[in-house]
């Protein structure tokens, strides 16, 4: 048997987004389009809708092979290529592979909570936000319905996604997905960036992290995989996604992933694009770089 692995040029990043974009979205399209992925972008007051919109482009618009599906304020944090592998491991075992969020009232949004950060669990409910499927799954998903979108009554959108008087459109399609025998996990590995005006990320500290911290000599706080600068009263920088890397060559984590920077400038925020590997040494001078004072 021959075991397919995934190419990036098969697949098709999909956000259903609200009215009220983040410029996140943006940093998400690039960060993907750099490696060869296709996007697609449906806005409007229903989510659900949105979602099912992606749904149908992907299956009958498309002739890609995987759906990655992110919400508007969902930022990936895990470096792209290792974001694949860990998709990828998890796509020949699992039907649905979900990444787990953290919500700003300091609670996981899966169900149950993650019993290890380093594992896949199968989740029970929670959010969308980011979540992954083969063409192969996404046939075996049955439509609860039909919806005719306004100014297009010739065309039938079927609906995979819905609200209920108990549910949100995600828990419920949680729960119809698990009624067709269908596995849906949840994968920690994949860190994502919940931009809710400021990031919100969980609670877990690299001790790793902790150390280079105290030879950059910067003044720093550590929140998941954000580093805090507070440069000034009413100047905060946010680095986002930081993570140490494997160095092939050496065979020793000693390089330092960053995804982006966001500065919040008396209450302005500004997202920057990052999205490179540094050497230890390097990660330090950026650090301090950022670390600048107003006069």
């Amino acid at each position: 048997m021959v075991i397919k692995h995934m190419e990036t040029k098969d697949a098709l990043l999909c956000i259903p987004s609200s009215h009220f974009v983040f410029s996140s979205i943006v940093d998400t399209i690039n960060n993907f389009a750099q490696h060869g992925v296709e996007s697609k972008v449906y806005a409007s007051n229903r989510v659900d809708f949105n979602r099912s919109l992606c749904m149908d482009y992907f299956l009958n618009k498309s002739d890609k092979q995987y759906l990655f599906m992110l919400d508007s304020d969902v930022l990936p944090q895990t470096e792209f290529n290792k974001m694949i592998q860990i998709v990828d491991e998890d796509l020949k075992r699992y039907d649905i592979v979900l990444a787990p969020l953290f919500s700003p009232a300091g609670k996981w949004l899966t169900m149950p909570d993650p019993p290890s950060l380093n594992a896949p669990y199968e989740v029970q409910a929670g959010s969308l936000g980011f979540m992954v499927m083969t063409r192969e799954t996404a046939r075996r998903l049955t439509p609860v319905g039909y919806y005719t979108s306004f100014g297009n009554t010739g065309n039938l959108t079927p609906l995979f996604f819905r609200y209920t008087e108990d549910t949100s459109e995600d828990s419920d399609f949680i729960r119809r997905v698990k009624g067709q025998k269908m596995s849906i996990i949840a994968d920690p590995r994949i860190k994502l960036l919940h931009v809710k005006f400021l990031p919100v990320v969980p609670p877990s500290v690299d001790e790793a992290l902790i150390q280079i911290l105290k030879i950059a000599k910067v003044p720093a706080r550590i929140n998941g995989n954000i580093i805090v600068l507070d440069v000034d009263f009413d100047k905060t920088v946010y680095v986002n996604g930081v993570d140490l890397m494997k160095n092939e060559k050496t065979g020793q984590y000693d390089q330092v992933y960053v995804s982006s920077v966001i500065i919040d400038n008396d209450g302005v925020l500004t997202n920057n694009t990052v999205n490179k590997t540094f050497t230890i040494n390097d990660f330090i001078k950026f650090l301090s770089s950022l670390y600048t004072t107003k006069k």
